[in-house]
């Protein structure tokens, strides 16, 4: 019986290496938009048309991408503004045929942007005004505590998982995070607060840093790499304290900080793009 059995073994272990399934590559894609009343309209409407028309029409057939608003309701009103993951949406068919397949995904994907874009952008505009009564403060700590939350961690892959979808014919599908943030990132909350002429010292920077992991409140982003777009402030000495604090945040969190700018949208272009190739 141990005989039959390690030869079953040994058989399954050829065919499913002889019939690879491969593995599908998914973006996760968790965006945290500011709405806090210092920020100008016309900032605003640039964040919301990144993330409309720029970061929307690059996602893939399996990609999911998700807005969290960065306010004083961050954390007692927690709410996803746009949730939209297109695996529980079908972009191919079985009578696309081989030779054109990957053109007629193209087609459908451009087609469920340009359709869902602007309802997308027009969502986000809307809730400036629903949300109008949390724009007194800025509560970046609990928008990231949010967005851990939405992290999609990839398991082990096993002997009998890789069976099973060899049986059912289905491909491992493997997450890559990236959290975009349009924010000016200065935290502004009754207990803590950016907003000085200097914005956020070192020694303030370490305190702050110490506070939160006692309270277990640095969030784990592990594997997720950060684009921060928007960030400004009144004075230099301001900008470079605010930059210094979430650069070791991000490092405490266990993130990749990619950008740090007042315009990353030419980076999170890169980025998005690259990856968009790299999958057709």
């Amino acid at each position: 019986m141990r005989t039959l059995a390690a030869s079953l073994a040994v058989l399954c272990l050829l065919l499913i290496a002889g019939c690879d399934t491969g593995t599908h590559q998914r973006l996760n894609c968790i965006c945290l938009i500011d709405y806090s009343g210092s920020l100008s309209e016309a900032t605003l409407h640039r964040y919301v048309e990144i993330i409309s028309s720029e970061v929307y029409s690059r996602l893939g057939e399996r990609d999911r991408l998700v807005v969290l608003p960065i306010d004083e309701g961050a954390k007692t009103e927690a709410v996803k503004l746009v949730y939209d993951d297109r695996a529980e949406q079908q972009f191919s068919f079985h009578t696309d045929g081989y030779a054109h397949a990957r053109d007629s995904v193209r087609m459908r994907l451009r087609a469920y942007a340009d359709e869902n874009g602007p309802k997308i952008a027009a969502e986000l505009l809307r809730q400036k005004a629903i949300r109008e009564k949390y724009t007194y403060f800025t509560d970046i700590f609990a928008a990231l505590e949010q967005a851990a939350g939405l992290i999609e961690r990839n398991g082990p892959d096993t002997f009998w998982d890789g069976v099973r979808r060899f049986v059912s014919g289905t491909k491992r599908v493997e997450s890559t995070n990236v959290l975009l943030i349009f924010s000016d990132m200065i935290q502004e909350t009754k207990d803590c607060t950016f907003a000085t002429p200097e914005g956020c010292t070192p020694e303030q920077g370490r305190a702050i840093l110490d506070r939160l992991a006692a309270a277990s409140q640095i969030p784990d982003l592990k594997g997720c790499t950060v684009y921060v777009n928007g960030r400004t402030g009144k004075t230099n000495a301001d900008v470079e304290n605010i930059q210094k604090f979430w650069t070791e945040y991000f490092k405490a969190t266990g993130a990749t900080l990619a950008a740090y700018d007042y315009d990353a949208g030419p980076q999170i272009d890169s980025f998005l793009a690259k990856r968009a190739a790299a999958s057709m």
